[in-house]
């Protein structure tokens, strides 16, 4: 058996950052990265960015009523959480899968024969 040999290359275990100190790296954008909470969601309320993907996709009829259902928890988790920001994406589920919902009606009632 060889021995152990040393790699130099390797960072000691205290140096590398704990989950919290990624965690809060993740959630806290500091001034200049402004730009950057657009990109990556920085501080987003989970239930503001699932609400806005669903109601992308409630144009597909099936997830309109779970999009205006999320957009509605994710209002509700915002206003329990003042600091997270994603109040337009759960507006954004609650219009369109309610735009959908609305045309499906229609639909229903102008296609009767």
């Amino acid at each position: 058996m060889e021995p152990k040999t040393e790699n130099k290359n390797l960072a000691p275990v205290s140096a590398v950052p704990s989950s919290n100190t990624v965690n809060n790296t993740i959630n806290t954008a500091k001034p200049e990265d402004e730009y950057l909470k657009y990109i990556i969601p920085i501080g987003r309320s989970g239930l503001a960015i699932a609400a806005g993907y669903i109601g992308l996709f409630s144009i597909l009829i099936l997830p309109a009523p779970i999009s205006v259902l999320f957009g509605v928890l994710a209002l509700l988790d915002l206003k329990k959480h003042p600091e997270k920001i994603g109040k337009v994406r759960a507006w954004f589920a609650i219009i369109s899968g309610s735009l959908v919902i609305l045309a499906i009606i229609l639909l229903m009632i102008f296609n009767r024969h």
